[in-house]
């Protein structure tokens, strides 16, 4: 089966990747702004802050460079796969302007 990719279409704080049931496979992206850090969330929507990175996926986007993550075997998200970036590695506290363009490769599960 084929992986799905969804992106941001300009630089943002947050992708909805899919807002329903899926796997996500790996992520990447470009950090325009100050030091962050993304967080991976089971969520359709935005999480409020204060929230905890499922599965503790949380990786490093340091300012002005490129960061990725790879999960061959996959994370299952079973309320929807949402991407966010953070001024904290331990809660999810959004970060104030739109600095991050995210990539994302998924399957929705049937």
């Amino acid at each position: 089966m084929k992986n799905n990719f969804n992106s941001s279409s300009a630089y943002g704080k947050s992708l909805v990747v899919r807002a329903n049931v899926g796997t996500i496979y790996g992520f990447h992206g470009y950090n325009s702004g100050a030091d962050a850090y993304i967080h991976l969330f089971d969520s359709a929507t935005l999480p409020a802050d204060g929230g905890v990175p499922y599965g503790g996926v949380c990786i490093y986007a340091p300012s002005g460079q490129a960061f990725s993550f790879n999960a061959p075997q996959g994370v299952p998200c079973y309320s929807g796969i949402t991407l966010v970036a953070s001024t904290s590695d331990t809660t999810k506290v959004l970060i104030g302007t739109d600095t991050v363009i995210f990539g994302a490769s998924y399957r929705p599960i049937v």
